[in-house]
């Protein structure tokens, strides 16, 4: 059985349909730029989140696979006491029970810092002028932010291939899979920016 809505998985927030719930008597599995498949030992509890219909509105999955986003949810425009009737049916907890403790989030603090550092400086870059002349065009997009999106989108791009990339940015006990599927997203971002990016500095 599979339905489709929108959800949240760890840092990566999509609407109806972008993410789906497949339910089985074995697994639940949630899919949004990427797919976690939880097995029945490994869920916890599933219970309602949301009071406002059409808006986040939906079940969470609490569970114990590291592997994971800590936070699970899934939202739909359809009857969710049916939803929580089904995953029931299916053979899992459903309602409020004892929660895995929260592992925050996955990134290292000096990871964020140092992305946050190196992307505005590169961008800055292009803003300051050093040859004392007005200039021909606007600063931005520049040599220095099309770097910015270069390099972000290999970092994302290398990120779940390179064992020493994903050591520099996840904290220690933390796995890929909790940030696959925002690197994907950001994939896709980053990929566009750089079309535009390019087209820009090509035009000008």
């Amino acid at each position: 059985m599979k339905r489709f809505g929108g959800g949240r998985l760890g840092l990566l927030t999509v609407s109806w349909p972008m993410a789906s719930l497949e339910i089985d008597p074995g697994f639940l599995k949630v899919s949004a730029f990427g797919s976690h498949t939880l097995a029945r030992g490994e869920v916890v509890s599933v219970e309602p989140v949301g009071r406002i219909p059409l808006y986040r509105r939906g079940v969470r999955v609490h569970h114990t696979k590291s592997d994971s986003p800590e936070r699970i949810e899934f939202y739909m425009l359809g009857s969710r006491e049916r939803l929580l009737a089904e995953i029931r049916a299916a053979g899992f907890p459903v309602g409020a029970s004892a929660r895995p403790a929260k592992r925050g989030i996955p990134f290292r603090v000096g990871a964020i810092v140092a992305a946050v550092l190196i992307w505005n400086g590169l961008f800055l870059l292009d803003l300051l002028d050093f040859s004392g002349r007005a200039p021909a065009r606007p600063a931005i997009p520049g040599p220095f932010s099309a770097a910015a999106l270069t390099l972000a989108f290999a970092v994302a791009t290398l990120t779940p291939h390179s064992a020493l990339l994903q050591r520099l940015m996840l904290r220690e006990g933390r796995h890929l899979g909790e940030i696959r599927g925002p690197l994907r997203l950001l994939q896709l971002i980053l990929g566009f920016m750089m079309v535009i990016d390019l087209a820009f500095l090509w035009a000008t």
